[in-house]
């Protein structure tokens, strides 16, 4: 879902977590739950890894 919208959209925020479809996953509070304090450095290396 991430790659799909970063595709879309050319990047992902923390706050597009809060928006579907990744509400229904847990949104923004679940991907930190699942990476805590580097979820920030997760978002971003996927905006490069996945754009270029």
């Amino acid at each position: 879902m991430i790659k799909d919208h970063i595709a879309s959209s050319l990047s992902i925020l923390p706050e597009d977590l809060d928006l579907t479809p990744f509400d229904r996953k847990g949104g923004l509070l679940g991907f930190y739950e699942a990476f805590r304090e580097r979820y920030e450095e997760i978002l971003e290396e996927m905006n490069i890894g996945l754009v270029a």
